[in-house]
């Protein structure tokens, strides 16, 4: 009896572990096919130093009255230990099919300040303290019937040859923002 308990036990515990290890098969299996999430969700794209931390946490073309202009809004943590804003911790470069797109402004601000605190490229942030930081980009040779490539570069600043974080975009994968809606 005592040796039936123990080849029944342990034939329960053989079974328990296929079961277990073949669940985990169709698990990984199943979450390899899913789909990658829309790249209107907020990129994933991010580059951190001792110094800072920075993120491209949302992206929209405005459109007024035939002129474009992409807004980025970079989610900028200041890790330095001191007061320290984006223009001197980062440069920001974004290019439209590999053409640099010209600075148009800096002091969009947001419209959701529940929770998130909005500054200039310019705005002194108190070091461990985050701010999203809104930039928009000229984008005169952007054509909305056709499908172009926008590349958002984030350098150290004043060494724009030291690339830290580098993502491209389809224009199609942009809202457009028109200035009638």
């Amino acid at each position: 009896v005592v040796v039936g308990v123990l080849v029944g036990g342990a034939t329960v515990a053989a079974v328990a572990i296929v079961a277990f290890v073949g669940f985990r098969i169709v698990l990984y299996q199943w979450a390899s096919k899913q789909p990658t999430p829309p790249a209107s969700q907020p990129a994933k794209v991010a580059t951190t130093s001792k110094d800072y931390e920075v993120s491209i946490y949302d992206k929209w073309i405005e459109e007024s009255d035939g002129k474009y202009t992409l807004v980025v809004s970079y989610d900028y943590k200041n890790n330095s230990g001191k007061p320290q804003n984006f223009v001197w911790a980062c440069q920001d470069k974004v290019f439209l099919d590999g053409i640099e797109c010209s600075m148009s402004y800096d002091d969009y601000s947001g419209t959701d300040t529940s929770y998130l605190t909005y500054a200039k490229r310019s705005d002194d942030i108190v070091s461990g303290k985050s701010a999203i930081v809104n930039v928009g980009y000229e984008m005169t040779k952007f054509n909305p019937d056709k499908e172009q490539e926008i590349t958002v570069r984030i350098t150290k600043a004043l060494d724009a040859s030291e690339v830290k974080s580098e993502k491209s975009f389809k224009t199609s994968e942009i809202k457009i923002v028109r200035d009638d809606e």
